[in-house]
């Protein structure tokens, strides 16, 4: 009688222990998979001599609604420069964008992000080299301290 009440004892502490321990591995696995932004910082880096020192533009596009995410938003990033227009006036208030034209030799520091950009459920950059006609683009929406190198060739985004 005695030894199956220590076997029920044991058992409630050993489920105890294994549902606490999975409880703090499961928010972890489940933080991967969050369909919100993870970014906190964006720095962009211009090289001497990028794209010929012609000018060069950065969007950093915060989606708010997934219809948006999925069905709206451009795959290429020329499609995006060639329709911004388009895009922003059919999605208001369900995207954001942050311009930049940086100079050459410039390093921005701390962009100033959206408020709301731990909302939006997709975060991308599109980069376009005018003169040169190229268009990058990039999917940051589990990055969180962003660096955006704009290089002598190929734009390089990397988390920091």
């Amino acid at each position: 009688m005695v030894l199956i009440g220590m076997q029920k004892k044991l058992f409630l502490v050993c489920f105890l222990m294994v549902a606490l321990c999975g409880c703090s591995t499961m928010s972890g696995v489940v933080g991967i998979f969050k369909s919100s932004s993870q970014v906190k910082s964006i720095k962009i880096v211009r090289e001497d001599g990028a794209n010929n020192n012609q000018y060069i533009l950065v969007d950093v596009v915060f989606v708010y609604d997934k219809d948006v995410e999925s069905s709206m938003l451009p795959v290429k990033a020329k499609d995006w420069f060639l329709q911004k227009d388009t895009y922003l006036s059919m999605s208001r208030k369900k995207l954001e964008v942050v311009f930049h034209q940086p100079v050459p030799l410039g390093i921005l520091d701390d962009i100033k992000l959206p408020k709301k950009k731990k909302k939006s459920k997709r975060v991308m950059v599109y980069i376009a080299y005018y003169g040169n006609k190229k268009y990058f683009q990039e999917d940051i929406t589990h990055m969180k301290h962003i660096q955006i190198d704009l290089a002598l060739g190929d734009p390089v985004v990397k988390e920091i």
